[in-house]
């Protein structure tokens, strides 16, 4: 190793094998960084769930804020 390669870190056995500097397995880091890339579907599909929900949670209060205050005017 020269000293351009001790200076920038070097590729070690454990980042040739795609550990890098993390504890754990060769190729953890490679597996850990392959499951951050989410394909757009995935995102576009979670944020439609998330959208649906949100609108659920609404109609739900709504409703509930509706019969709340149906029965206080039935009360007086």
């Amino acid at each position: 190793m020269g000293l351009g390669q001790a200076a920038s870190g070097g590729a070690g056995p454990a980042q040739a094998a795609g550990g890098g500097a993390e504890l754990g397995p060769p190729g953890a880091a490679v597996r850990d960084s392959a499951r951050q890339r989410v394909p757009v579907w995935d995102l576009a599909s979670q944020w439609v769930a998330g959208r649906d929900l949100a609108i659920r949670l609404a109609e739900a209060v709504a409703l509930g804020w509706a019969n709340h205050q149906a029965e206080a005017a039935s009360q007086g």
